[in-house]
């Protein structure tokens, strides 16, 4: 049987392929191209969404993690306290750039997005948690706590409805600096080569690492990277020094 002919295909050295179409030229290129000829906006644009996502997923993990157990070491003291100290205090001492290159590399997918967040989470809830833990110290001891534990209200409750609400002003203000903080410790990270695959996944580090190699020739994908990080971190301290402002009763008087 013969083959049947098709419009979308054409005879090429005995074989059939398929045929290529004219689309025309391309539309301009607003911020330039990479040495490969890739536009490099829309890489900009995909690689923010990237780096972005990393901030806020670290930013909700390490939140949860802080506030609970910097909730709790606040309001029980004692020996929760005691083993809450000893291993923030044992965290501070460990050497965070040589554990991360180590577990970027071991860890099933370590040069992924999901990777990245796993591992900063799992290491940076220790400021959030001793800054929930001193708002606690401070609330726990104050009339309205007494007068819940006095109409028999559980520990529980007074920690999560009562002294939480009063004590979550200044750790909002952390965790929304901390979103431009993780986005430029993911930037660091790819720069050195230890972060995301700059192929897969471009974040704006990754693409700053890629533009190493043909900075002279091409710079600016780096620099333009390198403006967005900026831009990114200062707004969103920015943005805790108003809610600082806007959450305290204190700044108000």
């Amino acid at each position: 049987m013969f083959e049947e002919l098709r419009e979308d295909m054409v005879e090429v050295n005995g074989k059939m392929v398929e045929r290529e179409e004219d689309i025309g030229e391309g539309g301009p290129h607003w911020l330039g191209t990479d040495n490969s000829g890739h536009d490099l906006l829309p890489r900009l644009a995909y690689g923010g969404r990237i780096s972005l996502t990393i901030g806020f997923a670290i930013t909700a993990i390490v939140g949860f993690i802080g506030i609970f157990l910097g909730s709790l070491a606040g309001f029980f003291g004692g020996f929760v306290d005691a083993i809450f100290m000893r291993t923030i205090e044992l965290m501070g001492t460990l050497p965070m750039l040589p554990i991360f290159m180590v577990l970027t590399q071991i860890m099933p997918g370590g040069q992924t997005p999901i990777a990245i967040v796993l591992i900063f989470s799992t290491f940076g809830w220790a400021g959030i948690a001793r800054m929930t833990r001193g708002q606690f110290f401070t609330e726990r001891g104050k009339e309205y706590t007494e007068a819940a534990k006095a109409v028999g209200a559980g520990n529980m409750r007074i920690i999560f409805k009562h002294i939480l609400p009063n004590a979550v002003a200044p750790v909002v203000t952390m965790l929304s600096m901390t979103v431009g903080g993780m986005v430029l410790a993911e930037s660091n990270l790819s720069f050195l080569g230890l972060g995301v695959n700059p192929i897969t996944s471009p974040t704006w580090g990754a693409i700053i690492f890629e533009a190493n190699t043909y900075f002279l020739e091409y710079p600016w994908p780096a620099l333009f990277s390198g403006l967005l990080i900026f831009l990114v971190v200062v707004s969103f301290f920015f943005l805790g020094d108003g809610l600082r402002d806007a959450l305290d009763p204190r700044q108000k008087v």
